[in-house]
């Protein structure tokens, strides 16, 4: 099931985005004391960062010394009350024991490195500057914001780095060789002339890592050619969306950033493309303001997958991996929404198949070609699916449904589907409910102002299906296009805001935000075309001269909305995440 290569991708980039936002919450957090506030305690940042941080200590620790540490914490505080230090103590213990912490020095403080990651939020962002002609190593550390690239508060984290370089490969041995304790350290890289640096290897370690340009350079030259898998599947993920938010941010320009991930057209492995659709995903939502740029892009992504959708292909081959399944899973439903006509004919086919046969569709190919067998039929190809939720007695393929049903373009279709969520009917469980809604709203783009249109008729029935109109409008404004369609939205807010009452303001704000994602679309669009009009450069490595960091451009992105971590089928990974977390007992109520 790859555990581990569905952790970095799924757990850990998910955590380090939610961790990204100036208000961000740290793990530990003693003061909490009213049920609001424990509620948002149960959030991406306390699941998936409180993993990160464990799986980045068990590295550092190394996983027999940490799990011996685990054993000891559980049978010390069996049957008692715990708190965090309790743990970091017997973890500590056995690090000196075994000496597992010699190497640092007797001026680390092991307890100290925890809280600096459990008592503060946020993350770093390690910046490396590296003088190829000595082999010295810059490194400055700054907590990273996804909205303005370096966070305003002066926070420094005890940061326990690994490196791998050209010439010494090794990506396999992921304990510290050094830790980082001050916002600038200087270390040796261990040789002298031009070779790739890559810091944090397999991303145990919770930061982000931005190069010097000719470093880069360097990095993107052994990706574009035979020493791309020499770095591992992890790094090259982790330079995926490392990118991907350095552009967002505003610490790189979307043209050097899009240079640095062409060599996406050679690659083929699970991780590094999950990370780029979790990217593409986010930039196409946000392009949808501007069609032009939205199909320049689409053009670009067609291109750089064109070399592992032509060896996955739109259907299960003999002797295929599970990882390349799911890859298929992740990757087939960005090129039919991208239009890719092999796609949507592969789509069609076998839903045709289906209703006409009743073939079944491969399980890992149904979100897609349910979804897109839609978009291109018609009514009726909406009724059948219909009735195959209503009949179905496999509740995992009822969600599948729910979560295809709103790639209806239809009006008649929609309006049937939206009132079965929200009408009081039995046939959509009201846990379902916003699954089944988001499919509605988010199906095609042209859905939005079809299910607004339904909210203003039956207002009164949508806000009492789910408690608050603030949430299905939420849906809706997320999606507004243009400023003339988020002036409408508000206008109507306006006139009902007696049917809204206290759900008004929330409801009028959120619109708000998408004013400021269609600005930053207008504030980016120069440097987009500055990439989509010309060709990838030829990287230049004649000269190995130490370079300062590159000027941030100040783009100011639309409100950072915490994600949600994505519901995969049969999520194992999650599965191992709750039993590890679970394990540490009450520490979890304390701790995370």
């Amino acid at each position: 099931m790859e555990f581990e290569t569905r952790f970095v991708v799924e757990q850990v980039h998910t955590a380090l985005l939610a961790d990204s936002a100036d208000n961000a919450h740290p793990l530990s957090n003693p003061g909490v004391g009213s049920p609001q506030a424990v509620s948002a305690m149960f959030s991406t940042i306390t699941y998936n960062k409180g993993a990160s941080i464990i799986r980045q200590t068990e590295h550092f620790l190394g996983s027999e010394v940490h799990t011996q540490g685990l054993i000891n914490y559980l049978k010390r505080r069996s049957f008692l009350t715990a708190k965090p230090i309790d743990l970091f103590v017997d973890l500590e213990s056995v690090g000196i024991e075994t000496g597992a912490l010699e190497a640092y020095g007797p001026q680390f403080n092991f307890i100290e490195y925890y809280k600096s990651w459990t008592e503060q939020p946020g993350h770093p962002l390690l910046s490396v500057n590296v003088n190829h002609a000595t082999g010295r190593m810059t490194i400055t550390q700054r907590r990273f914001s996804i909205n303005t690239g370096f966070s305003s508060a002066p926070t420094n984290y005890i940061v326990p780095i690994t490196f791998a370089r050209a010439r010494d490969p090794d990506f396999s041995n992921t304990k510290p060789s050094h830790i980082l304790t001050d916002s600038v350290t200087i270390i040796d890289r261990g040789s002298v002339g031009d070779e790739w640096v890559i810091f944090n290897k397999q991303q145990t370690g919770f930061y982000r890592v931005n190069y010097d340009d000719y470093t880069w350079n360097l990095i993107a030259l052994a990706l574009r050619g035979d020493d791309r898998t020499r770095i591992h599947e992890y790094n090259r993920a982790q330079i995926v969306n490392d990118l991907f938010q350095f552009a967002r941010s505003g610490v790189m320009t979307y043209n050097r950033a899009f240079n640095l991930l062409a060599f996406l057209e050679n690659e083929t492995e699970y991780a590094p493309w999950f990370a780029a659709i979790t990217g593409i995903n986010w930039l196409r939502n946000r392009l949808a303001s501007s069609p032009d740029l939205l199909l320049e892009l689409n053009d670009v992504v067609i291109k750089w997958a064109n070399t592992v959708m032509t060896q996955l292909t739109y259907v299960p081959r003999d002797g295929e991996s599970w990882i390349e399944s799911y890859l298929r899973y992740q990757l087939a439903p960005l090129m039919c929404a991208m239009g890719v006509p092999a796609c949507r004919a592969a789509a069609t086919t076998q839903f045709q198949a289906l209703r006409d046969t009743d073939t079944p569709v491969p399980v890992d190919s149904r979100n897609w070609v349910y979804c897109n067998a839609l978009r291109e039929g018609t009514t009726s190809d909406f009724d059948f699916l219909w009735d195959r939720f209503l009949t179905h007695n496999v509740y995992t393929e009822k969600i599948v449904l729910l979560q295809t049903l709103g790639c209806t373009p239809y009006n008649s279709s929609l309006y049937k589907f939206v009132n079965a969520i929200v009408s009081d009917n039995f046939e959509v469980r009201p846990q379902d409910y916003t699954t089944a809604f988001s499919s509605a709203v988010n199906g095609n783009e042209g859905n939005t102002m079809i299910v607004f249109a339904y909210i203003q008729d039956y207002l009164d029935q949508v806000t009492q299906a789910f408690n608050s109109a603030t949430t299905p409008l939420a849906y809706i404004s997320s999606r507004l296009r243009t400023e003339s369609q988020v002036l409408e939205f508000q206008r109507w807010v306006n006139d009902s805001r007696a049917d809204l009452g206290d759900d008004y303001q929330a409801v009028y704000n959120n619109a708000n935000a998408a004013l400021e994602s269609i600005q930053w679309v207008q504030d980016v669009s120069s440097d987009l075309n500055d990439y989509f009009t010309g060709d990838d450069i030829t990287f230049d490595t004649t000269t190995s001269s130490s370079t300062t960091t590159e000027q941030i451009t100040t783009v100011t992105p639309g409100l950072l909305v915490e994600p949600i971590t994505p519901e995969f089928p049969n999520s194992a990974v999650s599965t191992a995440v709750s039993l590890l977390l679970l394990s540490l007992g009450v520490t979890v109520h304390w701790f995370f």
